[in-house]
Protein backbone atom coordinates (compact mmCIF):
# COMPACT_ATOMS: atom_id res chain seq x y z
CA UNK A 1 0.00 0.00 0.00
CA UNK A 2 1.50 3.58 -1.22
CA UNK A 3 1.07 6.83 1.00
CA UNK A 4 -1.71 8.86 -0.06
CA UNK A 5 -3.84 6.73 -1.76
CA UNK A 6 -7.45 5.58 0.25
CA UNK A 7 -7.77 2.16 1.70
CA UNK A 8 -11.13 0.60 -0.10
CA UNK A 9 -12.39 -2.04 2.05
CA UNK A 10 -14.87 -3.13 0.09
CA UNK A 11 -11.57 -4.32 -2.46
CA UNK A 12 -8.59 -6.88 -1.34
CA UNK A 13 -5.28 -4.92 -0.58
CA UNK A 14 -2.22 -7.00 -2.15
CA UNK A 15 0.05 -6.91 0.66
CA UNK A 16 1.94 -10.02 -0.29
CA UNK A 17 1.49 -12.14 -3.38
CA UNK A 18 -0.34 -14.75 -1.04
CA UNK A 19 -2.35 -12.41 0.66
CA UNK A 20 -3.69 -10.94 -2.93
CA UNK A 21 -7.07 -12.20 -2.59
CA UNK A 22 -7.86 -11.97 1.22
CA UNK A 23 -10.11 -8.29 1.96
CA UNK A 24 -8.36 -5.57 4.24
CA UNK A 25 -8.90 -6.12 7.68
CA UNK A 26 -11.68 -4.49 9.88
CA UNK A 27 -9.29 -2.45 11.27
CA UNK A 28 -7.33 -1.56 8.84
CA UNK A 29 -10.44 -0.27 7.51
CA UNK A 30 -11.57 1.57 10.42
CA UNK A 31 -8.64 3.44 10.65
CA UNK A 32 -8.77 4.45 7.51
CA UNK A 33 -11.93 5.55 7.36
CA UNK A 34 -11.52 7.69 10.86
CA UNK A 35 -10.95 10.81 9.60
CA UNK A 36 -13.32 11.03 6.54
CA UNK A 37 -16.79 9.35 8.65
CA UNK A 38 -19.85 11.58 8.64
CA UNK A 39 -18.75 12.40 12.52
CA UNK A 40 -15.29 12.88 12.03
CA UNK A 41 -16.00 16.75 12.53
CA UNK A 42 -18.10 16.28 15.93
CA UNK A 43 -14.91 14.19 17.18
CA UNK A 44 -13.32 17.07 16.34
CA UNK A 45 -15.09 19.33 17.64
CA UNK A 46 -15.05 17.37 21.09
CA UNK A 47 -11.60 17.38 21.08
CA UNK A 48 -10.67 20.87 20.69
CA UNK A 49 -13.50 21.79 23.01
CA UNK A 50 -11.90 19.60 25.88
CA UNK A 51 -8.38 21.30 25.29
CA UNK A 52 -10.27 24.71 25.44
CA UNK A 53 -11.54 24.22 28.47
CA UNK A 54 -8.39 22.75 29.72
CA UNK A 55 -6.99 25.61 28.96
CA UNK A 56 -9.62 28.40 30.35
CA UNK A 57 -8.83 26.42 33.72
CA UNK A 58 -5.16 26.58 33.41
CA UNK A 59 -5.39 30.18 32.32
CA UNK A 60 -7.89 30.81 35.70
CA UNK A 61 -5.68 29.28 37.64
CA UNK A 62 -2.26 30.95 36.79
CA UNK A 63 -3.72 34.36 36.68
CA UNK A 64 -5.40 33.95 40.26
CA UNK A 65 -2.10 33.04 41.84
CA UNK A 66 -0.09 36.02 40.21
CA UNK A 67 -1.52 38.42 42.95
CA UNK A 68 2.12 39.90 42.30
CA UNK A 69 1.86 41.49 38.80
CA UNK A 70 0.32 44.08 37.77
CA UNK A 71 -3.28 44.76 37.85
CA UNK A 72 -3.79 45.90 34.11
CA UNK A 73 -1.77 43.11 32.39
CA UNK A 74 -3.60 40.70 34.40
CA UNK A 75 -7.14 41.79 33.29
CA UNK A 76 -5.82 42.61 29.60
CA UNK A 77 -4.83 38.56 29.90
CA UNK A 78 -8.24 37.66 31.07
CA UNK A 79 -9.95 39.84 29.07
CA UNK A 80 -8.22 38.36 26.17
CA UNK A 81 -8.90 34.54 27.05
CA UNK A 82 -12.86 35.57 27.85
CA UNK A 83 -12.32 36.91 24.18
CA UNK A 84 -10.74 33.54 22.99
CA UNK A 85 -14.60 32.06 23.61
CA UNK A 86 -15.24 33.87 20.05
CA UNK A 87 -13.70 30.20 18.77
CA UNK A 88 -16.42 28.53 19.74
CA UNK A 89 -19.38 31.11 19.03
CA UNK A 90 -17.95 31.24 15.60
CA UNK A 91 -17.31 27.82 14.78
CA UNK A 92 -21.39 27.27 15.86
CA UNK A 93 -22.26 30.54 13.88
CA UNK A 94 -20.24 29.33 10.80
CA UNK A 95 -21.98 25.58 11.14
CA UNK A 96 -25.46 26.53 11.31
CA UNK A 97 -25.79 29.66 10.13
CA UNK A 98 -23.37 30.23 7.38
CA UNK A 99 -21.50 33.09 8.82
CA UNK A 100 -18.17 34.04 7.89
CA UNK A 101 -15.28 32.32 10.10
CA UNK A 102 -13.78 35.22 11.06
CA UNK A 103 -15.07 35.09 15.01
CA UNK A 104 -12.85 31.94 14.63
CA UNK A 105 -9.97 33.57 14.18
CA UNK A 106 -10.53 36.63 16.02
CA UNK A 107 -10.99 34.02 19.36
CA UNK A 108 -8.00 31.82 18.29
CA UNK A 109 -5.51 35.17 17.76
CA UNK A 110 -7.16 36.50 21.22
CA UNK A 111 -6.46 33.37 22.92
CA UNK A 112 -3.06 32.91 21.62
CA UNK A 113 -2.28 36.56 22.65
CA UNK A 114 -3.56 35.85 26.36
CA UNK A 115 -1.53 32.63 26.34
CA UNK A 116 1.38 34.31 25.53
CA UNK A 117 0.66 37.43 27.75
CA UNK A 118 0.57 34.97 30.84
CA UNK A 119 3.57 32.86 30.28
CA UNK A 120 5.42 36.58 30.06
CA UNK A 121 3.56 37.57 33.33
CA UNK A 122 5.03 34.54 34.72
CA UNK A 123 8.24 34.03 33.52
CA UNK A 124 8.78 37.92 34.84
CA UNK A 125 7.28 37.06 38.31
CA UNK A 126 8.73 33.14 38.58
CA UNK A 127 11.54 33.80 41.71
CA UNK A 128 10.38 37.12 43.22
CA UNK A 129 8.12 34.69 45.83
CA UNK A 130 5.52 36.70 45.87
CA UNK A 131 2.98 34.43 43.92
CA UNK A 132 0.03 33.35 46.80
CA UNK A 133 0.08 29.68 47.77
Amino acid sequence: MTVGKPVRCWRPIPRRAWQASRPASPRLCRAASYSTGRHFEARLAHVHGALFSVLNVALGFVLGRLSSARDRARCAAGWLGLAGLLMPVGILGEVYLGLSPVFVLVGAASMTASVVLTGVLTLGHWGDGKATT
